[in-house]
């Protein structure tokens, strides 16, 4: 009889083939990770008409995330407004 301690291929509760597998670090990726969690948030501003004007760099903590957060700015000027 064979008893060797191999680890299974998948996880024996919920089957699951990446249940061993390390989750992807945020902090070394702390600007894409923001890109990734907002972009439905710029899609709906760049969608109204709104313009990229900048960013300001880590100018507020989040302690969810436990780091500094990046703020973009968008904005329409009022030529460039239209009522519907």
């Amino acid at each position: 009889m064979n008893t060797t301690t191999e680890e299974p291929k998948v996880c024996p509760k919920c089957k699951s083939p990446y249940w061993n597998t390390p989750r992807k670090s945020e902090k070394n990726d702390n600007e894409g990770a923001g890109k990734r969690r907002n972009k439905a948030s710029f899609g709906v501003a760049e969608k109204c008409g709104y313009k990229y004007e900048g960013k300001f760099r880590e100018d507020s903590f989040s302690e969810h995330f436990n780091n500094f957060r990046n703020t973009l700015v968008y904005s329409k000027l009022k030529s460039e407004y239209k009522e519907k």
